[in-house]
């Protein structure tokens, strides 16, 4: 089932772009933080894992950010997941 541009943005998609975005700022600071870290304790299992996982959740909320984006552009439409 998708959601029509006929229908009103909500409070929820504001709230939820938003967030996403103040995720990803959090992230990319994370991300900034571990590759300094480099510099300092070299490559460790546990800091490449932390990167691996942190860049993973960088793509995803990315991905979902570009597609909110074209929504309120009205290029698509956003489908109810099942």
């Amino acid at each position: 089932m998708n959601r029509s541009h006929i229908e009103n943005f909500m409070v929820f998609d504001y709230a939820n772009i938003f967030l996403i975005a103040v995720t990803l700022l959090i992230d990319l600071i994370i991300i900034a933080g571990t590759v300094y870290w480099f510099t300092f304790t070299g490559l460790t299992p546990f800091s490449i894992d932390g990167l691996f996982i942190n860049l993973l959740i960088f793509l995803n909320l990315s991905v979902l950010l570009y597609h909110y984006i074209l929504f309120f552009q009205k290029k698509e439409y956003l489908r109810k997941t099942q």
